[in-house]
């Protein structure tokens, strides 16, 4: 009866801290000619004129982020990206 109520409550835990998604996509977009891209760097606010440095958990979303858009054909660029 233990192991039934621990692999409830695990159950109701793990379904409880699942969030939707909601993706909005714009069919009249057509993003065949875009191929490059390059990342912004954020403040966090328009006061900010410090550096900031990248956080451990920036640097993995931007390893996923990377690796995904390559196995789709896009490259990072220093210069004249077609996306920011």
């Amino acid at each position: 009866m233990e192991i039934l109520g621990i692999a409830a409550l695990a159950g109701v835990s793990t379904i409880s801290c699942k969030s939707p998604v909601y993706v909005q996509k714009d069919e009249s977009a057509n993003l065949a000619n875009y191929h490059t891209y390059m990342w912004v760097e954020t403040k966090a606010n328009d006061h900010d004129n410090s550096g900031r440095a990248l956080a451990y958990a920036d640097i993995s979303v931007r390893n996923a982020v990377n690796a995904e858009l390559s196995k789709q054909g896009w490259r990072e660029v220093n210069n004249n990206p077609d996306v920011l």
